[in-house]
């Protein structure tokens, strides 16, 4: 029988037996409902029927169980001590620009439409809320300025204009950066860059088609010097049909930096100008598998790799030192690996985004729909279904559910192992990513804040790989207060 009808069959044959005093018999009758109350994890009777989806003070905290009713639980009383999350909003360590919310293009049909005439696509990427988007665009014919701009990228559908993919990205809310990939020979040819440059920004920034950033090279296999060679003939060739954008590369295939013998250093060192540097960087790919652990953990080199590229970066232009982005990334490069499809890369996701713009990076993930692997936010054969880095994205963004990710970057540090803080003012937002396969507790203090509430949105392995995010409670966080983090789950509190 259910338990807690064991429970009331016990205590009236122990009030028969014994004769217990009324007051007596209600002190057990309360006991036995606290005991069934804690393990069943279900909202206290003293607070509401859904206190777990109310407003949540004082001494508690919300858990989640999925044997729990509504899935979530409240917990009286301060949860066991895991450590400290640091937060002080009076400390800005970096201004986020929302241009460093960014996605590359894939243009891959996979037996379906594509971003400029799948409106599913659109909206998705509309309510993901990207804000620039890497797109590669090339003439059918190489030096033939009289022939059809197509997408350019291997598998690409080239049915599409070069014209609609920029007229399409632009509707979304979002800014166009173009690839002009560097010649194939090792001679030096800026006709295609030059004449993308005059069709796409004739008249200036007033041509509703106007590309401002452009990226020269793509993953390029000629040498070093000739890299460097070809980036500074295309550099001042477009630079002088427009003075106004801003051309960055190479786009590396991987971080190689930034001691002697290095890919980047090397390329860096025969460049004369250059507006930003971008490279490519996978958690991993081809031979290289990494167990759960060193691989939920590799985004932290992101921010590593950064700094060191940083570094370099300001010896060599000490004044007006390019910024850095990271022109792809994901989990595996060549989109094989089971972990695409669960919340193991929700989290890694989150954390990878956390680390780029904590160096004042900008984030080009990789990419928005897959082809034939896993690849991407977006199954292109399965009706634009999300995938689960989707929503390690929109932990940052809000998917249009919650309000964004603010836009200073303010000091925030993790007293607990595999636990990692994000957050920021103007607006106020914290998110928590517990990397462990554990449920983790923390106190958070808050210096600097005034909030007298914060709803809180959650991601995690109790939940659906694809679903959206959910909101779990509106809590009462003070200066400081306690919360318990699932294993697995990525946690956004916006205070308002």
């Amino acid at each position: 029988m259910p338990r807690s009808i064991r429970l009331r069959s016990k205590i009236s044959r122990l009030i028969a037996a014994h004769k217990l005093i009324p007051i007596t018999a209600i002190g057990l009758v309360i006991f036995a409902g606290a005991i069934f109350l804690a393990r069943s994890h279900a909202a206290g009777v003293a607070v509401s029927a859904e206190s777990e989806n109310g407003i949540v003070s004082g001494a508690a905290s919300v858990g989640t169980d999925s044997t729990a009713s509504g899935g979530k639980y409240v917990s009286f009383g301060t949860p066991a001590a895991g450590g400290t999350l640091a937060v002080d909003f009076s400390k800005v360590i970096q201004t986020i620009d929302p241009l460093q919310y960014g996605i590359d293009e894939t243009g891959y049909p996979g037996g379906g439409p594509v971003l400029t005439n799948d409106p599913v696509e659109q909206q998705l990427i509309k309510t993901l809320g990207v804000k620039q988007i890497r797109i590669d665009l090339k003439y059918a014919v190489d030096g033939d300025p009289t022939s059809k701009i197509i997408c350019g990228g291997s598998g690409c559908d080239t049915a599409p204009t070069g014209d609609q993919w920029i007229q399409t990205i632009k509707s979304l809310g979002a800014e166009p950066i173009e690839i002009v990939p560097l010649p194939k020979t090792s001679a030096v040819d800026t006709t295609d860059a030059v004449n993308l440059v005059k069709h796409f920004n004739a008249g200036g920034s007033g041509n509703p088609l106007y590309i401002k950033r452009w990226i020269i090279g793509n993953e390029s296999t000629l040498t070093l010097a000739q890299q460097s060679t070809d980036f500074n003939a295309d550099y001042a060739a477009m630079k002088a049909v427009d003075p106004n954008i801003l051309v960055g590369g190479p786009a590396s295939p991987d971080f190689s930096c930034c001691s002697t013998g290095g890919s980047l250093p090397i390329f860096l060192s025969g460049v004369t100008k250059i507006d930003f540097v971008d490279y490519h960087a996978y958690g991993q790919g081809g031979s290289v598998s990494k167990d759960d652990v060193t691989l939920i953990n590799q985004p932290g080199n992101y921010e590593t790799n950064n700094n060191s590229l940083h570094t370099l970066l300001a010896q060599k232009w000490p004044t007006n030192t390019p910024p850095i982005q990271v022109g792809e990334f994901q989990l595996d490069w060549d989109g094989i690996d089971s972990r695409f499809r669960t919340q193991f890369t929700t989290v890694w996701g989150a954390s990878a985004m956390g680390h780029i713009l904590k160096t004042g990076a900008t984030a080009f993930p990789y990419g928005t729909k897959n082809g034939g692997n896993d690849l991407g936010f977006m199954d292109a054969n399965n009706k634009d279904a999300l995938m689960p880095i989707y929503h390690g994205y929109g932990m940052w963004t809000g998917e249009s559910l919650f309000r964004s990710f603010g836009t200073q970057m303010v000091q925030a540090s993790s007293g607990v192992s595999g636990v990692e803080v994000y957050a920021s003012s103007n607006s106020k937002n914290i998110i928590v990513i517990n990397k462990n396969t554990a449920s983790a507790h923390a106190t958070l203090n808050l210096a600097g804040s005034t909030s007298t509430s914060a709803d809180v949105w959650r991601k995690d392995q109790t939940m659906n790989a694809a679903a959206v995010p959910s909101k779990i409670a509106t809590i009462t966080p003070g200066s400081s207060f306690d919360y318990d983090f699932p294993a697995y789950s990525v946690t956004t509190f916006v205070l308002n």
